[in-house]
């Protein structure tokens, strides 16, 4: 998680059982961009992660109960950006299991169970939003292929059993290749994440820091247009 929580709080995202003022970047044709996008099999990145018709059924755990108007609202942002739409399940399936487990993770599971995780540590909107957008396909902006053109990874610096956090996507399982890098993606860590010794993990090619982003970007919201 570009915006996760303590260092310590393992995300899992490859687990098979897996700023608002903008960065003045926009689409210089939103409309094609839209056709191609939602024509693409592949669209969101990974194409089993993506839900029929957008709708997304969930059941939350009572142990979330505490913290259910912050998930609720982190839903209510992807819907007013995309056209997915997250309902409270009766008898959907697949459905989308939101659980208070180890750790803040989106685990798809067998195919019929996706699980999304938000143990202690993980109550904030940006980590919830940041979890969300997981589930609806969503990869970390740090795995993007082309990302050593970008930001530079300490490989030294990382926790160990951490390092797949890092590791970068193969060119098939990314589509947003035609965006510019977004270094203020909700989905890019922060120049720390999971550090084990208070030293940067992750930083710009060019120096500097990372920050921790609690909100959508402007290019984070033109992707879920394109859902």
């Amino acid at each position: 998680m570009g915006n996760c929580p303590a260092p310590s709080i393992e995300e899992n995202e490859d687990d098979e059982v897996m700023r608002d003022e903008g960065s003045g970047w926009q689409s210089s044709n939103r409309e094609s961009s839209k056709s191609k996008y939602r024509q693409n099999k592949h669209v969101a990145v990974r194409p089993d992660q993506l839900w029929p018709d957008g709708i997304v059924p969930y059941k939350m755990d009572h142990a979330l109960d505490y913290n259910q108007s912050t998930i609720k609202r982190a839903m209510k942002t992807i819907e007013k950006y995309s056209r997915i739409r997250f309902i409270e399940r009766t008898h959907e399936d697949p459905f989308l299991k939101i659980t208070q487990a180890n750790g803040c993770f989106f685990s798809k599971g067998n195919i019929d169970r996706p699980r999304l995780s938000l143990g202690i540590g993980c109550e904030s909107f940006g980590t919830v939003l940041h979890e969300l957008l997981h589930a609806i396909g969503f990869h970390h902006e740090h795995k993007r292929p082309d990302r050593d053109n970008y930001v530079r990874i300490h490989w030294n610096n990382i926790q160990k059993g951490n390092e797949s956090q890092f590791w970068k996507l193969k060119e098939y399982e990314y589509i947003w290749s035609d965006f510019p890098f977004d270094y203020e993606s909700i989905m890019l860590y922060d120049s720390y994440a999971f550090s084990k010794n208070g030293r940067k993990t992750i930083e710009p090619i060019d120096g500097g820091n990372i920050p921790r982003y609690d909100k959508l970007s402007e290019m984070d919201k033109e992707k879920l247009s394109l859902l």
